[in-house]
Formats: C-alpha cells, structure tokens, sequence
C-alpha cells in the first residue's frame, strides 16, 4: 500500500475532494476514490488490492471496497487473478 502519497479521501479543500457522502453511500465513494486513485497513481499498475487494506486506507468497510473493486474490474482498471485476487490493471 502507498504510504507517502495521500488518497483523495482524505481533501478537504472544495472542489478538490470526493463529491459523495461516505457515511451515507460508502460504495460510490469507494468506488469513486479507488478509481481516482487508481488514475493518478497511488496504485500503481499489477499493485494487488488487498480489501482489508484498502478498506483501512479509506476508513470504510470490506464490503463497499469489495462491491467497488468489482466495479472496477468491470470497467478495466481492475484485473482479477483467479484465486489470487485483484490488481491494478496495466493500461
């Protein structure tokens, strides 16, 4: 897990941060700031995404990491390995 760039979840100038509530859509915001960061690179490319640490870098449960994830993998930023789970996609 990247230790020295921050995610987006952590913005707080306007403009700049997550344009959803996570308390009360935790999905969409994981969803939305696992993509940003994805795109920007604090994930590089073939990076495993472990849900546990995800869900800690972003201070929300495993399951919206999870159902993001997917959701990611089926837009293309997010490559599944069977049995071994998701990495950053190479694109």
């Amino acid at each position: 897990m990247p230790t020295q760039v921050p995610s987006v979840s952590t913005f707080s100038r306007l403009g700049i941060g997550p344009q959803v509530d996570p308390g009360a859509q935790p999905t969409k915001a994981a969803v939305t700031w696992l993509r940003r960061d994805i795109v920007r690179g604090t994930f590089e490319p073939g990076e495993r995404l472990k849900v546990e640490q995800v869900a800690a870098f972003y201070g929300l449960g495993f399951s919206p990491v999870r159902e993001a994830i997917i959701t990611l993998s089926t837009a293309g930023l997010v490559e599944h390995e069977f049995q071994r789970g998701y990495r950053v996609a190479y694109t």
